[in-house]
């Protein structure tokens, strides 16, 4: 996979969009737990971290070139790293409630986390929170597509928007 490089700068800008975006997740979880009006209105405000990060996701992926031939080895590669944790948290999570007897249904948690997180609707207690692994999944799987459009090289927003209908 070819990338462009980035500069010293650049990597200093990125890390700051990164630290307000970590800043602003954070602050959004703490005012939905002070409540009230006040604290939820403020946490939906705050609420711009993830898509923060999903744009800076497709910023970054969108700087770099899939290799004619390589496409389902990046598939694979984005699989394990985002699958793989996932499924390390959630057999952790499924022991620990198991073990406290919070949560024993099976076929509750299957119907949960065999679809991809979020899409069902339903989530797993203490699972919540990884809503945004669907929207991460959505991305890579149209990444390779993107990338294909990009070398065709449009000029206008106009010619991806005809090429796509």
């Amino acid at each position: 996979m070819d990338t462009v490089r980035i500069d010293n700068l650049e990597r200093f800008q990125l890390n700051m969009v990164r630290i307000v975006a970590c800043l602003s997740i954070y602050l959004c979880h703490v005012m939905n737990e002070v409540g009230g009006k006040v604290g939820v209105a403020f946490g939906q405000l705050l609420n711009v971290g993830v898509p923060i990060f999903l744009m800076l996701s497709g910023t970054l992926y969108g700087s770099k070139e899939i290799r004619t031939g390589e496409t389902i080895n990046w598939y694979r590669k984005q699989f394990r790293k985002i699958m793989l944790p996932l499924w390390m948290f959630l057999i952790a999570l499924f022991v620990m409630l198991a073990i406290n007897k919070i949560f024993y249904d099976w076929i509750f948690w299957l119907h949960s986390i065999v679809p991809i997180i979020g899409i069902s609707g339903i989530s797993i207690p203490a699972a919540g929170h990884l809503w945004f692994i669907t929207d991460l999944l959505i991305c890579y799987l149209f990444t390779p597509l993107f990338m294909k459009i990009k070398k065709i090289k449009f000029l206008t927003l106009g010619g991806y928007i005809h090429w796509l209908s």
